[in-house]
C-alpha cells in the first residue's frame, strides 16, 4: 500500500510538473497564443478570427476551448476563472460549458457602438492569484448603412437643374452609390453631389432609386420623387423670310462707348438687313412659344429715318409668321439700329435689327434767274445767273449751251453776240452723275445801231479872190469882213437821219446846225483864232465829232505879195491831186461795200451815180461826169499829169472858175438829204485827160 501510495504521489507530481510547465509556456508565448492543450477562438456573425469585425449590435462569441480534456477534473481546475477585458474593462467570466463535443468556457460580447475595441483573455488562478493572459485582439464595429434623408420628396423648376448632397441622405463606412435604373427625363451628373437636370422645356415627375452600400458590402437603398415644376417659357424668334429666302440671326459682340461707363460690349443676336435709298424691305418674323402662348410682335426702329408698317395682327395662332414693312425716307441713308421684340404677355425675346440704308445718287435740283425772251443787239450781251441744290452735297457742274453747243460751264452766262440772228440758250446741271435740263431763253439779236462818222469837215472863208484863197491856205488866215462856209460830209450805217451842230472855242454860246453853214462876219472878231467843230448825232448812238482847221481872223490886206502868187500857182495843182485821189478811193470802197450787200453784181452806172449831195443841177467837175467803169484799175488816177496846169498864166484859170465847187469829194460815199450845198469858193481848172 505505501508503495502504491508512493507511486500515485509520483504521477501526482509529475502531472503538476506539467501543468506547471504548461503555465510557464503560456505565460511565455505572450498575449498573441496559448499552449496547444488552449484555444482561444472569438466568432461573431461574419467570421471567426481572432481580429473580428462586426456591427453595432452583433454579438461576439469568445470560447476557451480545452484540447486535452483536462478541464473535465474539477478537481485539479477548481480554482482557475476565465475572464474577458474589453478597452482594459471587465467585461464578464467565461461560463464553463460542458459539451457532449467537448467542454470549454465560453462568454458573449454585444457591440452597443460603433468604434474599435481592444479585448483580453485572462486565467486566473485564485488559490494563487496569478493572472495570465490567455489571449488578445481587437474588434471592429460599424455602423449599419441606413437613408438618413428627410423626404423622399424632391421638387425643382423647369430647365433648373436639382443637386443632391447623397453623403447627408445616406450614412455607412466607405459607402458607394448607383441608381437602380436611369430616369427618363433626368440626366443625373455624378460627382461630390449628384446633379439631376431635366430635359429642356419638360415638366413632370420622375421616380429615382438610389443605392448606398458600405466596404463590407452591406447596402441600403430609397426611392425618391423627383417633380418637375413647369414654367413660362420664353417665346423664342426662329428666323425671317425675304423675298421667300430665309433670313438667319447672327451673334454679334457688338461695342460702343457709354458716356459715363466708357467702353462697353455685350453679345448681340442680329438680323442683317439692307436695302437702296428711298426703297424698303418686307419680312416675315418666324417665332414659336412652347407654351403655346399667344404672341405679341413689336419693331421699333428708333431714331432711324424709316416708317415701320405692320401688316399683322396675330391674335390667335402663334405659328402663323408676323409680316413687316420698312420703307426709308426720303433721301435718307446709312446705317441704323432697332430691336424686335416678341412677347408672350410675360417675357419677351428680343432680336436686334441693324439696317443698311445704301445711298443712291440724287438728281441735283436748279433754278434759274431768265425770262423768256431777250431781245439784244449785236455787240450787246446777257448775264444771267443759276443756282442749284444736291442732297448729297455733290459739286454741281451748270453747262450753258447755244444752240445745242456748250460755250460755257459756271454758274452764271454771261455771252456777247457779234452776228444777228435768233438763238436758243439752254443750261443744264450736273452733279457728276446725274444731268438734267433746267431751262431754257431765246435771245433775238438784232444789229446793232453804229455811230454815224464824219468823212470831211471843211472850213472856207466865202467870196474871197484866188489869191486871198492861196492865203488862207497857206496861213490860215481870214480878212476881216468876209464870211466862213463851214461844211461837213458824215455817212450813218443804218441810214439814220443825222443832226449837224457847229460850235467853236471862243464862244461856247455859240451853235449853227446843219449840213453846210456860213458863219457871218459879225460873228467872228478880229485878232482871234478860231476851231469850228462839227458834231454829228443819229439819235441813237454817241455822237461823234471833228473839228476844223485853225481860222484865224486878220486884218484885211489888199496887196497880195509875189510870194503868195507864185505859192498859190504852186498849190493849186497838187490840192487837185489830191482831191481826185481821195474821190477814187471813196468810190472804190463804196463799191465793195455793196458788192457786199448785193449777191447779184449791178453796173456801175445804176449802182453809184456820181452826183454830189446838194448839187442837183450843177455841172459836174470835168472829167467826174462819167461813172467810172469796174475795169477801171485803181491805180489809174495817179498816172494823170500834174505839171500841166502850171504852164498856162496864172490869170487865165481864174475867169472860168465863177461857179462855186463843192470842195468835199466824199459825199457819193453816203448821200445826205438836207439843204443844198452853199457857194463854195471857185476851184482851178481840172488838168485836161
Amino acid at each position: 500500500m505505501e508503495k502504491l501510495f508512493a507511486n500515485r504521489a509520483l504521477a501526482l507530481c509529475a502531472i503538476m510538473a506539467l501543468a506547471m510547465v504548461a503555465f510557464g509556456g503560456f505565460i511565455a508565448m505572450g498575449e498573441e497564443d496559448l499552449p496547444d492543450p488552449f484555444t482561444v477562438t472569438v466568432t461573431d456573425d461574419y467570421e471567426t478570427a481572432t481580429d473580428s469585425m462586426g456591427y453595432v449590435g452583433t454579438v461576439f462569441n469568445f470560447t476557451f476551448t480545452d484540447d486535452l480534456g483536462i478541464g473535465d477534473n474539477a478537481t485539479w481546475f477548481a480554482n482557475l476563472t476565465y475572464k474577458l477585458f474589453v478597452d482594459d474593462v471587465f467585461y464578464m467570466d467565461f461560463e464553463y460549458i460542458i459539451d457532449g463535443a467537448g467542454n470549454y468556457w465560453a462568454v458573449e460580447w454585444t457591440a452597443a457602438e460603433a468604434g474599435t475595441f481592444n479585448w483580453e483573455a485572462n486565467i486566473t488562478d485564485e488559490n494563487f492569484g496569478d493572472n495570465f493572459v490567455a489571449a488578445t485582439g481587437m474588434l471592429t464595429v460599424y455602423a449599419m448603412p441606413a437613408w438618413t434623408g428627410t423626404s423622399e420628396d424632391l421638387s425643382t423648376l423647369e430647365d433648373t437643374p436639382l443637386e443632391l448632397n447623397l453623403s447627408m441622405e445616406f450614412s455607412g463606412e466607405g459607402i458607394t452609390f448607383a441608381e437602380e435604373a436611369a430616369p427618363v427625363h433626368l440626366t443625373i451628373t455624378k460627382a461630390d453631389n449628384w446633379t439631376f437636370t431635366p430635359e429642356a422645356d419638360w415638366n413632370g415627375y420622375e421616380l429615382v432609386n438610389i443605392t448606398a452600400t458600405d466596404i463590407n458590402g452591406e447596402s441600403v437603398y430609397n426611392i425618391y420623387n423627383i417633380t418637375v415644376d413647369g414654367t413660362n417659357d420664353a417665346p423664342m424668334i426662329e428666323y425671317l423670310m425675304i423675298e421667300g429666302v430665309q433670313v438667319d440671326y447672327e451673334l454679334w459682340n457688338y461695342t460702343w462707348v457709354d458716356e459715363t461707363d466708357g467702353n462697353m460690349s455685350e453679345f448681340r443676336n442680329v438680323f442683317n438687313l439692307t436695302f437702296d435709298e428711298e426703297g424698303n424691305v418686307s419680312f416675315m418674323a418666324y417665332a414659336t412659344d412652347i407654351d403655346m402662348d399667344v404672341l405679341e410682335y413689336t419693331l421699333d426702329m428708333g431714331d432711324a429715318p424709316v416708317a415701320v408698317d405692320n401688316l399683322d395682327v396675330n391674335e390667335t395662332n402663334v405659328t402663323i409668321p408676323f409680316n413687316f414693312t420698312i420703307t426709308g425716307d426720303e433721301d435718307a441713308n446709312g446705317v441704323f439700329w432697332g430691336t424686335m421684340n416678341i412677347t408672350d404677355g410675360t417675357i419677351w425675346d428680343i432680336m436686334y435689327i441693324q439696317l443698311t440704308i445704301e445711298a443712291v445718287n440724287d438728281a441735283p435740283t436748279a433754278t434759274g434767274d431768265w425770262d423768256a425772251t431777250y431781245d439784244i443787239k449785236t455787240e450787246e450781251g446777257i448775264n444771267v445767273s443759276a443756282s442749284g441744290t444736291d442732297v448729297d452735297g455733290d459739286d454741281l457742274t451748270f453747262i450753258w449751251k447755244i444752240d445745242g453747243t456748250t460755250v460755257v460751264e459756271m454758274e452764271y452766262f454771261a455771252y456777247n453776240w457779234t452776228e444777228a440772228g435768233t438763238y436758243n440758250v439752254s443750261v443744264e446741271v450736273s452733279d457728276g452723275t446725274d444731268t438734267i435740263d433746267i431751262g431754257y431763253f431765246t435771245v433775238n439779236v438784232e444789229v446793232a445801231n453804229t455811230a454815224p462818222s464824219i468823212t470831211l469837215v471843211t472850213a472856207y472863208p466865202v467870196g474871197l479872190g484866188i489869191l486871198d484863197q492861196v492865203d488862207f491856205i497857206l496861213k490860215g488866215e481870214v480878212e476881216e469882213g468876209a464870211d466862213v462856209d463851214l461844211s461837213c460830209i458824215a455817212y450813218d450805217a443804218e441810214g439814220d437821219t443825222l443832226t449837224y451842230t457847229w460850235t467853236n472855242d471862243q464862244d461856247s454860246a455859240w451853235t449853227m446846225n446843219g449840213t453846210d453853214v456860213v458863219v457871218p462876219t459879225a460873228d467872228l472878231q478880229k485878232g482871234l483864232s478860231y476851231i469850228f467843230t462839227c458834231t454829228v448825232s443819229d439819235g441813237v448812238a454817241d455822237p461823234v465829232t471833228m473839228p476844223t482847221s485853225v481860222i484865224k481872223i486878220v486884218e484885211k490886206d489888199d496887196d497880195p505879195s509875189f510870194l503868195e502868187a507864185c505859192g498859190l500857182m504852186i498849190l493849186i495843182p497838187i490840192l487837185i491831186f489830191i482831191v481826185i485821189v481821195v474821190i477814187i478811193v471813196i468810190i472804190i470802197k463804196k463799191k465793195g461795200k455793196k458788192d457786199e450787200e448785193v449777191p447779184e453784181e449791178t453796173p456801175m452806172e445804176e449802182e453809184m451815180p456820181i452826183e454830189e449831195p446838194g448839187m442837183e443841177g450843177e455841172m459836174p467837175m470835168e472829167g467826174m461826169e462819167q461813172p467810172i467803169p469796174e475795169e477801171l484799175p485803181v491805180e489809174q488816177p495817179v498816172e494823170v499829169p500834174v505839171e500841166e496846169p502850171v504852164a498856162p498864166a496864172p490869170e487865165e484859170p481864174v475867169a472860168p472858175v465863177e461857179e462855186p465847187v463843192a470842195p468835199a469829194p466824199e459825199e457819193p460815199v453816203a448821200p445826205v438829204e438836207g439843204p443844198a450845198a452853199p457857194e463854195q469858193p471857185p476851184a482851178p481848172p481840172m488838168p485836161p485827160q
